[in-house]
């Protein structure tokens, strides 16, 4: 069972290695298909997750990020 666990697990790496690739071959960054946010103090004292833009895996969104990105 362990085994196959660690199996699935490498399985997984390499897919992710794979997309990240293809994202840089076609000239996207992997870094535009991730969540962006921040942790911020909620209520309580707990921390609270605040999302600034969400994930995408929309290539005509990813190109725009890469676009608005080199502006800045």
């Amino acid at each position: 069972m362990r085994m196959e666990l660690m199996d699935i697990q490498s399985r997984v790496e390499i897919c992710q290695q794979k997309v990240r690739a293809a994202q840089i071959a076609h000239g996207l960054d992997p870094e535009d298909s991730k969540v962006k946010g921040e942790w911020v103090d909620g209520p309580n004292g707990y921390k609270v997750w605040r999302m600034k833009q969400p994930a995408t895996s929309n290539p005509e969104e990813m190109a725009k990020r890469k676009i608005a990105r080199e502006k800045e």
